[in-house]
This record gives C-alpha cells, sequence and structure tokens, in this order.
C-alpha cells in the first residue's frame, strides 16, 4: 500500500466513486517499514520499540520478528501488540534468517533494521530518511551511530561517523552500520537478501554486495 493514489472530492472532501467529476488525485506518504529481530531480550526491547512508536513520519510499518524467547521478552512486545504490524516468535537461523524473514514479510517501499538493543535517538529520525528518498535517484542512504551504556544512556562511548562512500572503501573496514541503513526494498529483491553462509557478517556482506556489485557491472 505504498505510496498510493487516491481520489477524494473537491465538495465533499471524501473518498469518491470512479464516476465522480468533482475528484482530484491525493498522494499517500511513503511508506517506511522497520523491522527489529531479538531472542531474549526482555530488559532493552520495551525501549526499542518505544523509539519506533514515537517517530513523528506518518506512515511507518513495524515488524518484530522474535526467536521464540524464552524470557519474557514476547510479554513485553505484546503490549504494543496493536500497533506492530507484524509480530512473529518462532525458531529461527539466527539473526539474519530473521531479518529476511522481516524484510521479505514488510510493504514498505523503503527498509530499515533497528536491533533489539537499539535505539533512535530524535523522533524525527524517520523523517529525515523519507525527506532523503524523496529523490527518486537515491537508492539508500546511511547516517552515524553513538554507542551508549545500557545504564547510562546519555554518556556516550563511542560517535561512529561513517563519512561519505567512495568506492574501494570496504577493503579498508569501511561499512555503514546497519541500524542507519535504509534502502529501498526493490533492490534486495534484485541483489539479494542477507547470505545466511556468513553467520556473523552477513551485513557487512550485504551492504558490500548492494553498494559495490552494481558498480562493477556498469
Amino acid at each position: 500500500m505504498s505510496n498510493l493514489s487516491f481520489l477524494i472530492c473537491r465538495s465533499c472532501l471524501r473518498l469518491c466513486p470512479p464516476y465522480c467529476s468533482a475528484r482530484v488525485p491525493i498522494k499517500l506518504p511513503m511508506r517506511i517499514s522497520i523491522v527489529t529481530v531479538v531472542y531474549n531480550n526482555r530488559k532493552q526491547i520495551e525501549e526499542t520499540i518505544n523509539s519506533v512508536l514515537y517517530q513523528t513520519y506518518p506512515d511507518i510499518e513495524y515488524l518484530v520478528i522474535d526467536g521464540g524467547s524464552t524470557d519474557g521478552t514476547v510479554q513485553v512486545i505484546k503490549k504494543y501488540e496493536q500497533q506492530i504490524a507484524y509480530l512473529v516468535s518462532e525458531s529461527d537461523n539466527g539473526i539474519y534468517d530473521a531479518m529476511n524473514k522481516g524484510a521479505k514479510r514488510a510493504s514498505g517501499e523503503v527498509l530499515g533494521f533497528l536491533n533489539s538493543d537499539d535505539v533512535y535517538t530524535s523522533e524525527h529520525a524517520i523523517e529525515k530518511v523519507a525527506d532523503a528518498f524523496k529523490d527518486r535517484q537515491c537508492e539508500a542512504c546511511f547516517g552515524d551511530m553513538l554507542y551508549f551504556s545500557p545504564k547510562r544512556i546519555k554518556e556516550v562511548h563511542r560517535y561512529w561517523i561513517t563519512g561519505d562512500y567512495k568506492r574501494g572503501a570496504f577493503q579498508y573496514g569501511w561499512v555503514p552500520p546497519h541500524p542507519t541503513f535504509f534502502l529501498r526494498k526493490r533492490i534486495l529483491d534484485r541483489y539479494g537478501y542477507f547470505n545466511l553462509d556468513f553467520p556473523i557478517s552477513a551485513d557487512f556482506e550485504l551492504i558490500l554486495r548492494l553498494m559495490e556489485w552494481p558498480r562493477q557491472q556498469n
């Protein structure tokens, strides 16, 4: 249901049947899907969920993929079930398998991932993402990331300044942190999802593949 055009009547300001001559097209906001995967993280998942639900952007589809938690995580998530577009709790083949499940289920034009111990530092974060994708040539965007202690959330331990992408930078260890990485879902459909052959580095491999490989084909 992303970016669909509806028809609204100039006179009555409501959706009208096709034969109404007073109709004018209106655009819905671009839908942005956010996927959180979690396993046994009862203490931090609620803060993550709230950082998504408090976003001011009007069309966010939030999907939570739980790996079959047994510590009460699911009970915490279910407090917000009415505000979550899709929730499943079942065993999986690791974090990247769970992320693939969420990505394939997502219906938004743009897709991002937020780990269960991460938060957006601003309620306007997704608005800024949407602004970037107003440029139809934009296929992906990424940003900086702050590291902090769970016990002292206002105390920043490290500031990851991603910087601008330069071709070949991956061989020197450069990579955008995946919680800051958003892309058009059609890119995953075209070039593939997380490769489960990389059980601890599939995020690096995916971003490398998406940013470097298409350029090598040109």
